[in-house]
């Protein structure tokens, strides 16, 4: 028993002093941690600056060779360790670090006598690239499948690397790296490598890439290679490089933009498209610069910019301008020019507590979204619109202050209303005999309010071919304008509001309109039939004088007020059931009266204009000077009428047999009925009544509006109201001039589902395993492929009796039905219906337009098809933007829709 422990013991003490032995490399401290199958052993660095330090415990000289820094190393599965070796082995998620370089793999062998890491990664276990272990030297990082290390050099030789620089995957059969602190002639870490593959494709084995027999990378930099050949799915093409440089800087970085197509057209000729330059301007802004040109003279140019700045404001910047050049029927070429500008400027919340600026400037002439594109909301959308303003309001204060500019526009008829700038100081409504400190009842005088605001603005109203000219100056209108109102509110009878009011207003014209007449003879000659002869035989109409419109330079005031009194509240008339599918009714009632005087601004400001220079012709013409959108100066007479109205809402209840609960519903939300009675008026007091309506129906899917006129009075022959009233002449109160109804309904496929499925309308929104919340998911059967395809409908009538014939006259205004929506056929496949339109009345498809898409992981492959113009393209091509100028890309474009043909149907 004895000589077993002495045996022992003196094992431990030869294990204990052959580890410190062959510690030449470390420290005198070992320390071993095991966390489950994880063993990381640390040594620690104790050297001074003599090379020939001994250590006190052992005295054992430390070589000058030997590795100077804590080298880390672990696995999950075993670790081996040779002392005779001095080597260490790791297995099962290994790793390794020294200083800032660190492996992992799935074996790694260290062997401190060469001072080299030998790694081994099976790159088959792993599905996806972002699993490979890696190794790291500072920001650097690579995959790979062998690797041999040198901690004193920092070199590496590795087989099958495999590093991401920004989009690109760089590929190398055989790889060598340097790191930057080996050699002091470098700067940054570089990578050679041979026979190396270029590519966006993350797969495994990647799908397509530009295939070099040399390749030099200096990571977030540069890629260099040499001769290089495209390759598609392992098989070389044609396609061949003499040299390339990738840029690999991370960021926002300068660069050729490859065109978006190559077109050929029989009167454009050959033509880019899309073919540019991009480039930063600094941190917070960049340019992107594009352009199309034809052999035959089309071009056309766009410059985009982007800016954005933290916590400050957000925007972009877009001019176009396109020139379309064809030849026309005598041979000779033709031009049509068009011009586009859009700004769009977006103000943080937090920049500034008091001031704001932004909104959106769009401005475009002679079609120019109708011409550059072909997607159905560019070609069917007419109206553009842009509204740019400042605002600024003074703390602690009611003032604030408003100068912007807005611009409405109509592509189809070319007309353009531009106001620049309009001006506002509005003041938020006060209560100026409120007291500070009061306390007990509020009096009846505290709870008068005064309102007022200033404005002054510029209005033209011009086309987008006039609008850089000097008619569009002399057209320009010019005012100022201030009003006031002073009001108040209390209660009568405990459930009346009466609110009296009174209201001033002030404008200043400082150009008005004018009508002369000038002393011109206009012969106007027509033919009227011929002779025996077969001469023409032709009258000629003579006018004396012609009346010309223009805005004059003035200074004139226009001045309005009116004062009034409107009373209001609300009845309740409900009838409950105690049984039955209908559980109650109630209907809403909201009376309101006003009592109005205005005075007579007609006599004061009208002017009059000579129809005719000869005296006894003469009939003159009344017209306004102030008309125009400036300002509204309406010229009316002296009014003194009494308005009533009244709102009314119906609704019920009914009991639900599924959640045996009462639920509410809404025949009509709302139905409103007016009309006056004018004191002041020597004829025609009463006014007609107007109802409107609108409702929801079919569980929210549809809304349903509803307007109508009814008049007292009977009408002429051309539904002119005569002096002479229904209830004298026909013994009844009113007649109906027209009735209308606009009935409209979108509904997605989704939702018509859930309504056979007797589903409430969002409660497969809120159910954590709907279809369209996982777009990944499998559709569950062939219906979920049209959840979001939506369907539009909508029928405007409108019912006008005759009052000759007594028949009403039915007409339909408006009738059309949409498809919209995208359908995925698969994972990968899907068809996108832009729009497709049917107009009833027209008979005939409202520009249709279609595509289909196919996901090919790293290329993208789409179908499109414009009917209506006679244009298609095909694509397909690479997904990412650093290689996007390897693709094919054919297409038709019909020249009929430059030069103003929408092709609006077919």
């Amino acid at each position: 028993m004895k000589s077993t422990i002495c045996i022992f013991f003196t094992l431990i003490l030869t294990f204990y002093f052959s580890t410190k032995v062959q510690a030449q490399v470390v420290d005198s401290i070992q320390t071993i941690t095991q966390t489950d199958s994880l063993r990381i052993i640390s040594f620690t660095d104790s050297l001074k600056n003599d090379s020939s330090f001994v250590d006190q415990g052992l005295g054992v000289k430390i070589s000058k060779d030997a590795v100077t820094e804590t080298v880390n190393y672990g696995a999950a599965d075993s670790n081996w360790t040779s002392i005779t070796l001095n080597q260490i082995r790791l297995y099962g998620k290994a790793n390794i670090k020294y200083q800032d370089f660190s492996i992992d793999g799935d074996s790694v062998m260290v062997d401190f006598d060469k001072d080299m890491a030998y790694a081994y990664v099976d790159i088959s276990q792993y599905k996806r690239s972002e699993e490979y272990p890696k190794f790291k030297s500072g920001e650097t990082e690579a995959a790979y499948n062998k690797l041999a290390f040198n901690f004193k050099t920092k070199k590496a030789f590795v087989n099958q690397v495999r590093t991401q620089e920004g989009e690109f995957f760089l590929l190398g059969d055989q790889s060598k790296y340097v790191n930057a602190d080996a050699d002091s002639t470098l700067s940054s870490d570089i990578f050679y490598n041979k026979d190396a593959l270029i590519t966006t494709c993350n797969a495994p084995h990647p799908h397509f890439g530009i295939r070099a027999l040399k390749l030099k990378i200096i990571p977030n930099e540069l890629a260099v290679v040499g001769p290089s050949q495209l390759e598609i799915f392992g098989v070389p093409t044609p396609l061949v490089l003499p040299f390339g440089f990738f840029p690999l800087v991370k960021g926002q970085s300068s660069g050729l933009i490859f065109p978006k197509s190559y077109d050929y057209n029989a009167q454009l000729g050959f033509g880019f498209r899309e073919i540019g330059y991009y480039f930063p301007l600094n941190d917070y802004m960049d340019a992107r610069v594009t352009g199309d040109i034809y052999t035959r003279g089309t071009h056309a140019i766009r410059v985009t910019s982007n800016y954005r700045k933290k916590y400050a404001y957000t925007g972009n910047i877009r001019i176009g301008y396109n020139n379309n050049i064809l030849e026309n029927a005598e041979g000779d070429p033709q031009s049509a020019k068009s011009f586009s500008l859009g700004i769009s400027h977006n103000q943080d919340a937090k920049a500034h507590p008091y001031r704001t600026i932004g909104g959106s400037i769009n401005l475009s002439t002679n079609l120019y979204d109708q011409r550059t594109y072909n997607d159905a909301t560019s070609v069917l959308n007419s109206t553009t619109n842009s509204n740019f303003s400042f605002n600024y309001r003074w703390p602690d204060s009611p003032f604030k202050l408003s100068v912007a500019m807005e611009h409405s526009q109509n592509t189809q008829t070319r007309r353009m209303n531009i106001t620049l700038p309009r001006a506002a100081l509005t003041m938020n409504s006060i209560n100026p005999f409120k007291r500070k400190n009061s306390s007990g009842e509020e009096r009846w005088y505290e709870r008068i309010v005064l309102g007022y605001g200033a404005s002054m603005k510029n209005y033209v109203e011009t086309t987008d071919t006039t609008l850089f000219t000097t008619e569009t100056l002399d057209n320009i209108q010019a005012g100022l304008n201030h009003a006031a109102n002073l009001s108040t509110n209390f209660r009568a009878l405990n459930y009346i509001n009466v609110s009296p009011s009174v209201n001033y207003e002030e404008t200043y014209f400082l150009r008005t309109f004018e009508r002369t007449l000038n002393n011109d003879l206009v012969f106007d000659t027509t033919v009227v039939g011929r002779a025996a002869d077969g001469s023409e035989i032709t009258r000629i109409d003579t006018t004396f004088g012609v009346i010309e419109d223009k805005y004059v330079t003035s200074f004139r005031p226009y001045r309005n007020f009116n004062v009034g009194i409107s009373a209001n509240t609300q009845l309740f008339l409900t009838k409950t059931f105690s049984k039955g599918f209908i559980r109650g009714l109630r209907h809403i009632a909201k009376p309101s009266v006003n009592f109005g005087y205005s005075p007579d601004t007609r006599s004061i400001y009208t002017e009059y204009v000579d129809s005719d220079f000869r005296d006894e012709f003469n009939n003159p013409i009344a017209y306004n000077p102030f008309q125009g959108r400036l300002y509204n100066a309406s010229l009316n007479q002296e009014a003194m009428a009494l308005s009533w109205s009244i709102n009314n809402v119906f609704e019920g209840k009914y009991f639900s047999k599924k959640d045996t609960l009462e639920k509410k519903f809404k025949f009509f939300e709302n139905v409103a009925i007016g009309g006056n009675y004018n004191f002041a008026a020597d004829s025609l007091q009463w006014s007609d009544i107007s109802i409107n309506g609108t409702t929801r129906i079919f569980k929210g899917l549809s809304n349903l509006n509803i307007s109508a006129l009814m008049t007292p009075y009977e009408l002429d022959a051309n539904n002119r109201r005569t002096n002479t009233l229904l209830i004298k002449s026909q013994r009844k109160l009113v007649d109906l001039v027209y009735f209308r109804a606009n009935f409209n309904t979108g509904i997605t496929f989704k939702e018509i589902k859930n309504i056979f499925e007797g589903k409430e309308r969002n409660e497969s929104e809120q159910r954590g395993d709907a279809v369209t919340g996982n777009p990944t998911k499998k559709m569950r059967s062939f219906t979920d492929m049209f959840e979001n395809f939506r369907i539009s409908h909508n029928l405007a009538v409108a019912i006008e009796p005759s009052r000759f014939t007594g028949r009403d006259t039915l007409t339909i205004s408006t009738h059309g039905i949409q498809f919209t929506g995208s359908i995925p056929l698969s994972e990968k496949w899907s068809i996108q219906v832009g729009n497709f339109s049917y107009d009833f009345q027209s008979k005939k498809f409202i520009y249709p337009s279609f595509s289909f898409a196919r996901d090919l992981h790293c290329w993208n492959m789409s179908f499109a098809w414009y009917p209506s113009r006679d244009v298609y393209s095909f694509f397909i091509g690479v997904s990412s933007n650093a290689l996007n100028f390897i693709k094919y890309d054919y297409g038709q474009r019909n020249p009929q829709v430059l030069f103003g043909n929408s092709g609006l149907g077919f």
